[in-house]
Parts: structure tokens; C-alpha cells; sequence
């Protein structure tokens, strides 16, 4: 699978112009117009060529999350040079609030210190880049789990900080594109709930740490003219791409309650993801590379390791009805996947396999048409028949490898609708295999494996499938009718 990078690095520079302090804060109160987002101050005061704002607050308010930021200050100077530099009280509280339909709202709230916070603004108005650098920020949070006796408190650490936005304003809307750097990002989580009589699995605890070390991101925003509060999730006409990349990541995870009690643990070296908002679709890749995951218990025994050499993944998905067919798809490549002892001698513990790396790569497209808006919450409410008519289903590629062991596949299949429902049509699909049956005499040879079974799937190799050129080689061709009929290698069998 091949991934393609956003090209969100600063490459143009703004007009060159004068920005005061007021136009500079101006332009943050301009972009909240209709749409749910107000950026005030308690006061606004100019002392010579500064602006000093008290009380600084600002508030998103969409239709399920909503969110508020307070400063006791920020102080913008007018420089010589016609640029603004910015600096704010090292103090700011925030609240999140989540509310899905039907549930209970989820708050989160905390206080964050800012250490050594400025900005410099140059440009103009309507074209400025806005740079910013911060030393450190520490910040620590509380919240809450709807319908449950659940509460997380966490803190988080992020360090050496620093980012660089292009805004650009025009009567078409608004731009930006940005990078941003961090040293590392660091964070805890505790939660804790209190057994309430019915279950010891209600006395439960968990804790998390998480460390991110090198992150780089790059983003890019248009925010079309006029656009208003919407009922939907994703406002029409807002459009958004995010690149992040790391150099290497380690997350702890420490479960325990009354019953059970057991660690994860997941560290990998450099990794990539890439998230784009279309105007009609969603689309979300990543790569990651020498990642190991480690399951114990309490007393450190093992239970799960998996180690991966490479992964990658991509998905896209349409979510706003357009009335025509159009494309989704699903991806996930790994190489080198290798299971610890423990995995294998669940299944294999008269060590007949190799138990060395296997691979796998399945890439699959999927032609359909939308007949509900999946950022509607009403229409998502209301529904009572399925969200989408499928008309064909594409597998560009399947290939897995392992044991000695390699199965290709490749085809497509078309689906007619009846009833609302949707039924295979007309298409094929070819299938190549290699090493399988030596593959299958390992099985064999597995105490808890049903010999018959084998014999079995031997025997459907023998029936269904083509004989090829080099030793313990097959291939196959399933073809579907119209009518709902079936055949593999010409054998009909439905």
C-alpha cells in the first residue's frame, strides 16, 4: 500500500503589510462568525503600542462537544517592524464536554501551565503567519464516565513546542496550514470505580502512561464563508487534512479488580498518520514500524506477545449523501509478525510448526451509494432501514504467507438489491495457494486437531482445486451466477 503525504509546509509568505494588535485579535474574533465559536475579553486596553486583554475566553459549541478556554491575559505588542508579538498569563483552565444522543454528558476539565509562552504575528490582516514557541506545558484533568461509578484524573507533559500557521482570509473563507513540532509528549491516566454491591468487576482500577518521543505534524483547514451553527456532526463545506509523524512511542496500561489483573504494554519505533476531511468523505492511513505487544499479569507471566516488523493501514469512507455511488475502502499491511511461545503453545504444544515470521497484505474497495447522511444525529436517530446500497465488492489484493505456506486472492463480486437487501450477483474470484498441504500435515500432527478434519480439507483441495506446475501448488476460480448459482473450477455447486 503507498500513502500519500500532505503538502502543508509553508511554502508561500505572507503579504507583505503591517498587522496592529487589534486587527491581530480582530482576526481571532473573526473567525467564530455563525458557526458556534466565540473568542471575548472582559477588557480590551491599548497601553501605547500594546493591547492588553483581560479575561480571555474562548467557547466551541457544536451540536455534541463543546468546549471552553480562559486566560486571565494576553498582551499583544506593536513592534517597529510592523509585526505583534504575543504573550498570555502562564495559567489556563478548560473544560470539555461530550454529549451523544440519548447519554449523559462526559466532562472534562483541569488546569494547564504554560511555561514561557509567546507568539509573533507578520503580515497582514487577511494574510499573516502566526508563529508560536512554548518551553513546556503541564496540565492536569479530571472527568467523568456517564452511567457509571467511574472517574479518570491524568495529567499530561508536552515539550519544547513549536508552531507556524498561514492564515489567509478571503471573501471565499478562511485558510490555514500549519506545522508543528514537539519534543515529547508524555501523559498519565488514572481511573477508579467504587464496587457498588452488585459485582466485584465494579471495583476496578486503571492506569495508563503513554510517552511520544520526536512528533511533527503538518495540517491544513478551510473554512468556507458563512458558515453557520450546523446539526451536523461535520459542518458542509469544511474541509481539513492532518499529517503526524513520531519517532518512537511506549504506552503501560495497568488493569486490576476484583476478579482479574493484568499489564499491557506497546512500544514501537517511528510511525506515521495521516487523517483527511473531505467534503464528502474521511480518509485515515498510518504506518508503524518495530512495534511489540506484551500482555502479563500481575506476577509478570507472560500471556500475549506479538512483535510486528512493519504495519500500514488506510481506510476511507464516505459520510455525506451525494445520491451517486460512490467508493470506500479498507487496507492493513504487516510484515514480519512474530508470536511469542506462549500464543503457539496454546495450539502447537508439541512445537510441529516453525512458529518463524508470517505476512500479510489485504487490500479491499468496496462501490456503493449513501442514503443517510452519517453526520446527521436525527437522520442517524430516525433510521430504520440500512445506511447505504452496496453494489460491488472489489479485493484488489490478499496475500498471506507463513509456515512455508502462501495463499493469493484477487476478484470481484456485484450485488443486485432486492428487498432492501443486498445479494451477490456476478463475479469471480481467483485463488492461488502454495506449501498448503504440508502446511495441513503439521496440522495433523497436532494432538487436539481432529485428524478427519485435515483429511477433509485435503480432499476439498483435491475436488475444487487445479493442480499447478510445481509440487503441492493449486489454484481456483470461484465464479458466481446470476440467479444466486456457483461454481468453482467450472463444478458447479450451487
Amino acid at each position: 500500500m503507498k500513502y500519500s503525504a500532505l503538502a502543508l509546509l509553508l511554502t508561500t509568505t505572507p503579504a507583505f503589510a503591517d498587522i496592529t494588535p487589534a486587527e491581530l485579535f480582530g482576526s481571532w474574533q473573526g473567525m467564530e462568525g455563525d458557526n458556534g465559536i466565540e473568542y471575548t475579553a472582559e477588557s480590551e486596553t491599548m497601553e501605547g503600542d500594546t493591547l492588553v486583554l483581560a479575561n480571555v475566553s474562548l467557547s466551541i459549541e457544536f451540536e455534541v462537544f463543546s468546549a471552553t478556554q480562559n486566560v486571565e491575559w494576553i498582551r499583544m505588542v506593536g513592534m517597529d517592524d510592523g509585526s505583534v508579538v504575543v504573550t498570555s498569563s502562564p495559567i489556563a483552565s478548560f473544560e470539555f464536554v461530550v454529549t451523544m444522543p440519548g447519554a449523559e454528558a462526559m466532562t472534562t476539565s483541569g488546569t494547564a501551565m504554560l511555561t514561557n509562552l509567546s507568539g509573533h504575528a507578520v503580515g497582514s490582516i487577511d494574510d499573516y503567519v502566526y508563529s508560536s514557541s512554548m518551553d513546556e506545558m503541564s496540565l492536569s484533568q479530571s472527568g467523568n464516565t456517564p452511567g457509571t461509578p467511574m472517574t479518570t484524573e491524568g495529567s499530561l507533559i508536552i515539550t519544547a513546542l513549536q508552531s507556524s500557521y498561514h492564515i489567509v482570509t478571503t471573501d471565499e473563507g478562511v485558510q490555514i496550514t500549519g506545522t508543528t513540532e514537539m519534543e515529547n509528549y508524555s501523559s498519565t491516566s488514572d481511573s477508579k470505580s467504587i464496587d457498588d454491591g452488585t459485582s466485584p468487576l465494579f471495583s476496578m482500577s486503571q492506569s495508563m502512561i503513554t510517552s511520544i518521543n520526536g512528533i511533527k505534524s503538518s495540517f491544513e483547514m478551510r473554512v468556507p464563508a458563512g458558515l453557520g451553527q450546523s446539526e451536523s456532526l461535520i459542518p458542509e463545506g469544511l474541509t481539513a487534512g492532518l499529517t503526524m509523524s513520531f519517532e518512537s512511542q511506549t504506552m503501560e496500561i495497568r488493569t486490576k479488580s476484583g476478579v482479574f489483573a493484568f499489564d499491557m504494554a506497546v512500544e514501537q519505533g517511528a510511525g506515521e498518520t495521516e487523517i483527511v476531511l473531505g467534503e464528502n468523505e474521511i480518509s485515515y492511513s498510518g504506518t508503524a514500524k518495530d512495534a511489540i505487544f506484551e500482555v502479563t499479569t500481575a506476577e509478570k507471566e507472560g500471556i500475549f506477545e506479538v512483535a510486528v516488523g512493519s504495519l500500514s493501514f488506510d481506510a476511507s469512507l464516505p459520510f455525506r449523501v451525494t445520491g451517486e455511488p460512490t467508493d470506500a475502502s479498507f487496507g492493513i499491511e504487516f510484515e514480519n509478525l512474530i508470536m511469542a511461545d506462549p500464543i503457539w503453545a496454546l495450539f502447537d504444544p508439541s512445537n510441529e510448526f516453525e512458529r518463524g515470521p508470517a505476512n500479510l497484505d489485504l487490500s479491499v474497495n468496496a462501490n456503493l451509494t449513501l442514503l443517510v447522511d452519517m453526520t446527521d444525529i436525527d437522520a442517524l436517530e430516525n433510521m430504520t432501514e440500512a445506511p447505504l446500497e452496496l453494489h460491488s465488492v472489489t479485493l484488489e489484493t490478499l496475500t498471506i504467507d507463513g509456515e512455508g505456506a502462501e495463499v493469493e486472492a484477487s476478484g470481484s463480486l456485484d450485488f443486485a438489491t432486492l428487498g432492501g437487501e443486498p445479494l451477490p450477483d456476478t463475479g469471480s474470484f481467483s485463488i492461488a495457494a502454495n506449501g498448503v498441504l504440508a502446511l495441513l500435515d503439521k496440522v495433523g500432527r497436532v494432538p487436539e486437531m481432529d485428524p478427519m478434519a485435515v483429511m477433509g480439507a485435503k480432499g476439498a483441495f483435491g475436488m475444487f482445486a487445479t493442480p499447478g506446475e510445481m509440487p503441492d501448488s493449486f489454484t481456483s476460480v470461484i465464479e458466481f451466477i446470476a440467479g444466486g448459482g456457483i461454481t468453482i473450477n467450472g463444478q458447479r455447486v450451487r
